[in-house]
């Protein structure tokens, strides 16, 4: 499982939201921690670095994914290291 890092002001805005927005974030947040790269996740949209998706409708999450560059069985590739949380918004 990857990190996830939550920006600043996530906790007091959390409580704010209904439990259903609440309940669908952290079913998105489940399955993107568990795989940043899932093919289940593709609709999201890739912006200047920056990932942002509907997870419930009227609320957008925004991350960005730190990778580490790493071999695997001879193949460099790029391993997600960190999910930052840049922001959540009500659309």
């Amino acid at each position: 499982m990857v990190e996830i890092e939550f920006y600043l002001e996530y906790w007091e805005e959390r409580e704010q939201w209904p439990p259903r927005v609440d309940d669908a974030l952290l079913d998105f947040l489940a399955v993107l921690q568990n795989n940043p790269d899932s093919p289940s996740i593709k609709i999201c949209i890739h912006w200047s670095g920056r990932y942002y998706y509907e997870f419930f409708r009227g609320y957008v999450v925004w991350w960005r994914v730190k990778r580490e560059k790493a071999e695997v069985e001879g193949i460099w590739t790029h391993r997600p290291m960190l999910i930052r949380v840049l922001a959540i918004e009500r659309m």
